[in-house]
């Protein structure tokens, strides 16, 4: 609010001295008030125009309660600034204020005009109703001296009135402070409902660098750390997309995770060689407030791994020969395009993929290393054949029913376990139903949603990835004294079911499933080369002798 204050020409005179006061204007532009136990303090800001009249040293401000008179004696600021400011006022009093120019010789120029302030003193808050001890205000059952939650909204009595809020009125869904975030929410993440919530700062792709070309189909993604402009806000979880399009219309991962906060390694089967991709992230604090979504980062991978000189979707190392038919149909499985089978990586044992129920087909099929998985928590004992990882072209959001095809029988204390970046270690075993064939070979039936119940991808584009596989303890095997958690197994089979190898892996820690079949490669032609190394130093030994 403006105040003006006019000056005359007249003046005040002191002696043989006087001073001359041209117009000026005096005006409120800020008041500040905090509140005390009794009575409120304010303080009242006053700025005016400067006087140029020369001689002028400084200016002086006086203020008075309505009924009573300046004290000339005692001003109430003095300085040569052209603002100030009066504290120690209280509310539901009328001030009235006034300024003086002086020269060096002390003399003062009469009054401005006079302008005035009043603040109300505002009414109290209606305490919240305390019902009687014998109310039941959210008719649960409890009394409301016994409810800990008075209105049943999810947050505790003791915590509404810390806050202020009515523990006798459900207001979860309300927004105290307008920070976007509800008071149940606020409550749950342990933040003030009062207190706005600023969202933590954008995060920044460091690695592939932008535009990176020849990028592995496994590539490690990486950010810059987390910041944000609240003190105490920690990094709660972090949410990835990958898309075919810098727009992310045409997202083919999506994941959300509280333990892959900075850096994630893109899981097998969801990237296609020699394609490009864009990439993006954000960041959510501890009271769930997200960022804004980092710039998108561009990379197109490369088209060395795995090979399939064929195109047929089964790398050329995996490929099985002519006489395998797993699905028992009298047609050789390399030779139909519904099944696609594989030899695993791990033992001597042959897998075959295929789309029993609703419309889809099996693009590609991959054995995936387990070992080189770095999450402990819910992970399996053994899993002899390695992860059998598939991926499927569905209608979009469509539910289909595979059937997985072993060349031999799984033992009757076999599970199914599933591993995804979002969810970690799945054990699937109730969602799998392990069936037996007459000529001794085992099926298992799995159901899958895209977009939903065991798709890894995490999203609904017409496309599902699948990671998973038979667990049981491959050594001591004795089926005899075992009982069946699975339908239609039969275990009067031998004892030693599956053939496996044996061999140590190399574990590396990280958010993802590490390219197992490359590291088993990898290993299968290192053993091969000490072997002929043996082999060729034995021959050695022989010329020699």
């Amino acid at each position: 609010m403006k105040f003006s204050i006019n000056f005359s020409n007249s003046f005040r005179s002191f002696g043989n001295l006087s001073f001359l006061m041209q117009v000026f204007c005096l005006l409120i532009f800020l008041v500040i008030c905090s509140h005390s136990t009794f009575a409120s303090s304010i303080e009242v800001s006053l700025q005016w125009d400067e006087n140029s009249d020369p001689g002028i040293s400084g200016y002086r401000i006086f203020h008075r309660i309505e009924g009573q008179n300046h004290d000339y004696d005692a001003p109430s600021w003095e300085g040569s600034e052209t603002t100030c400011t009066i504290g120690g006022l209280e509310e539901g009093v009328r001030y009235f204020f006034v300024a003086r120019t002086f020269n060096a010789e002390d003399v003062e120029s009469i009054d401005s005009n006079e302008v005035s302030y009043y603040q109300p003193v505002p009414e109290p808050k209606p305490e919240p109703e305390i019902p009687e001890e014998t109310n039941d205000n959210d008719n649960d059952g409890i009394t409301d001296d016994e409810d800990p939650d008075d209105d049943n909204d999810g947050m505790p009595d003791t915590w509404e009135i810390e806050y202020g809020l009515n523990p006798f009125s459900n207001d979860a869904s309300g927004d105290v402070d307008g920070d976007g975030i509800s008071n149940l929410s606020e409550f749950l993440a342990g933040s003030s409902p009062i207190i706005p919530d600023r969202k933590p700062y954008r995060p920044v792709p460091v690695s592939p660098v932008d535009g990176s070309a020849g990028v592995s189909l496994n590539p490690e993604l990486r950010t810059d750390s987390f910041s944000d402009p609240n003190n105490g806000d920690s990094h709660y979880q972090t949410e990835w997309q990958i898309s075919t399009d810098n727009e992310f219309l045409s997202l083919v991962f999506r994941t959300v995770s509280t333990s892959c906060l900075e850096k994630l390694v893109v899981p097998e089967l969801i990237l296609d060689g020699d394609k490009t991709y864009y990439w993006r992230v954000r960041f959510f604090d501890n009271s769930n407030t997200g960022s804004d979504w980092s710039l998108p980062s561009q990379l197109t991978t490369d088209n060395s791994y795995p090979v399939d000189t064929n195109f047929n979707g089964v790398p050329d190392d995996l490929e099985v020969d002519a006489a395998v038919d797993l699905d028992n149909n009298g047609i050789p499985d390399r030779n139909q395009n519904d099944i696609k089978s594989m030899n695993t990586l791990l033992g001597t044992a042959q897998v075959g993929v295929n789309v029993t129920s609703g419309n889809g087909v099996v693009d590609s099929v991959q054995s995936i290393d387990w070992d080189l998985i770095a999450d402990s928590e819910n992970r399996p004992d053994d899993m002899p054949m390695d992860l059998i990882g598939f991926k499927l072209k569905v209608d979009k959001g469509a539910q289909v029913e595979v059937a997985i095809y072993f060349s031999d029988q799984l033992p009757g204390n076999a599970g199914w376990f599933k591993y995804d970046v979002q969810n970690g270690w799945q054990d699937f075993s109730e969602h799998a139903v392990f069936t037996n064939t007459d000529d001794g070979r085992t099926i298992v039936f799995l159901e899958l949603v895209d977009g939903g119940f065991g798709d890894a991808d995490g999203v609904e584009n017409g496309v599902i990835v699948d990671p998973s596989g038979p667990e049981f303890d491959r050594s001591g095997l004795s089926l005899d004294d075992t009982v069946d958690p699975t339908e239609g197994v039969d275990t009067s089979s031998n004892d030693t079911i599956v053939e496996t190898a044996q061999g140590d892996s190399e574990s590396s820690g990280g958010c993802f499933i590490a390219a197992g079949a490359e590291s088993r490669r990898m290993m299968a032609g290192s053993n091969m080369l000490l072997l002929l190394v043996i082999s060729f130093s034995g021959f050695l030994f022989i010329r020699r002798k």
